[in-house]
């Protein structure tokens, strides 16, 4: 028999954070909550270099591949453009010189661990020009102008630095007289060994970020609905040999998962408080076997819903609170996170951020009181409170996780993210049902 039940004060408060975030989002088509409804919504667009599929950013030539994750209505068609020639102003709005039709090959995504009936993925590979960074108006201009260089200086220099392995480029005649310049070198000083050589050339970081090229993506889908995203271009892959270089690589979802904890339970799950935990569902796992050592990633008993099949449930209980989880490293001990070096020479970790969105079986969704879904928190943390549904021919439902990168200070620093899902599957204790059916508070069962 299908029950409904109501929610607290806190629930409330939940959904108004849900409402707030969803409207001051970056993405228009961005909600926690995701119905099946008029228009599709985008969970991720991600970029991956084909040259080194770790990385998310591009260099001049360059191929790379573009990831998206839709849900909603079906897609029919998505028609590609771009703009290579793209200023970003945070003060005065960003300024599209030319959108041009994406010269694009479609390819076959990698749709593991996505129910594809929910999660539409869409693959694209497309080649990155030559001149880029030569010819965007994004190229900070006034910034070499206050060293005194000129862009075709730098361009010609950073070519040759990509192209040829360290000795060659200390014995040219150009990186000796540009060393002489910016690095207090003489060109007999340049070597390969020198110490001195790797000091001077820390100030490289502040020519590869003025350097650094905006580029923006456009998608139209079924002819209506529009969605920008932007990437960089820069020369960084080619010189990690470089002191202090880095690299922006997208991150890794090792686990995804739904922690179950015997009430009284905090609002904020932490780390440091994960040895409450009680059980927990193993929604997504990157390949890794469960180990010991996970007690800060897992409950002492766990359900491997990943492996499990169709047929697997979380059992929804009184005296318990429900949280979703994911780790990219981080808790588990395996962090991959990548240095962000700011043009002042600062270097700094990124922080990684999290967003979660959420949709339900459409079937099952006649007649359900808004207020008696699903509720998952919002706010950017890894571990965020799950509220169980309230109407219990609620059954089904499907889960999403994106992680992304950021870093202050970087100029045009690229962004790195990643996306897991999982279907998920609800059963209902008698005692469950019994508070339900009484219109008890959910959270105080």
């Amino acid at each position: 028999m299908r029950v409904r039940g109501r929610r607290s004060l806190l629930a409330a408060a939940l959904c108004g954070a849900v409402a707030l975030v969803a409207g001051c989002s970056n993405w228009p088509t961005r909600f926690e909550r995701i119905d099946q409804g008029d228009r599709p919504r985008v969970l991720d667009f991600v970029y991956v270099n084909l040259q080194d599929s770790s990385l998310c950013e591009a260099a001049p030539g360059d191929s790379m591949m573009l990831v998206a994750y839709f849900s909603g209505v079906p897609i029919e068609s998505i028609k590609w453009g771009v703009s290579w020639n793209v200023i970003l102003s945070p003060y005065f709005g960003d300024a599209v010189k030319s959108v041009e039709q994406l010269e694009y090959e479609e390819v076959t995504p990698d749709v593991s661990g996505f129910d594809t009936s929910v999660t539409q993925i869409r693959a694209i590979r497309f080649r990155v020009p030559d001149d880029v960074v030569a010819e965007s108006d994004g190229v900070s201009e006034d910034l070499l102008a206050q060293q005194g260089v000129e862009r075709e200086e730098i361009v010609e220099l950073l070519d040759l630095m990509a192209t040829s392995d360290p000795v060659q480029v200390y014995q040219d005649p150009r990186f000796q007289e540009f060393m002489a310049s910016f690095g207090g070198m003489s060109s007999d000083s340049v070597s390969a060994d020198s110490a001195a050589l790797d000091s001077a050339l820390v100030f490289m970081n502040f020519f590869l970020q003025a350097m650094s090229a905006p580029a923006r993506i456009f998608a139209t889908i079924n002819d209506v609905y529009k969605v920008e995203s932007d990437f960089t271009v820069r020369y960084n892959r080619h010189l990690t040999w470089l002191p202090g270089v880095s690299v922006n690589r997208n991150p890794v979802i090792h686990f995804m998962g739904i922690h179950k904890v015997k009430n009284p339970a905090p609002v904020r799950l932490n780390v440091a408080e994960m040895s409450i935990l009680d059980t927990t569902y193993v929604l997504f796992s990157a390949g890794f076997e469960i180990e010991p050592r996970d007690t800060l990633l897992i409950g002492p008993a766990y359900c491997r819903m990943d492996t499990a099949g169709a047929d697997a449930a979380i059992l929804l209980d009184t005296g318990y609170t429900y949280y979703v989880a994911v780790d990219s490293g981080i808790i588990r001990g395996e962090e991959m996170r990548d240095d962000g070096v700011t043009k002042n020479g600062t270097i700094e970790p990124e922080t990684y951020f999290t967003q979660w969105f959420y949709q339900h079986d459409s079937t099952e969704m006649d007649g359900v009181d808004p207020n008696d879904l699903m509720i998952v928190g919002s706010g950017g943390r890894p571990v965020q409170q799950l509220l169980p549904p309230l109407d219990t021919g609620i059954t089904t439902a499907t889960l999403w996780v994106q992680v992304y990168d950021f870093s202050a200070g970087e100029i045009v620093r690229p962004y790195g993210s990643s996306l897991a899902g999982a279907d998920i599957r609800f059963e209902y204790t008698d005692a469950y049902v019994e508070k339900v059916e009484k219109g008890e508070d959910i959270l105080r069962f």
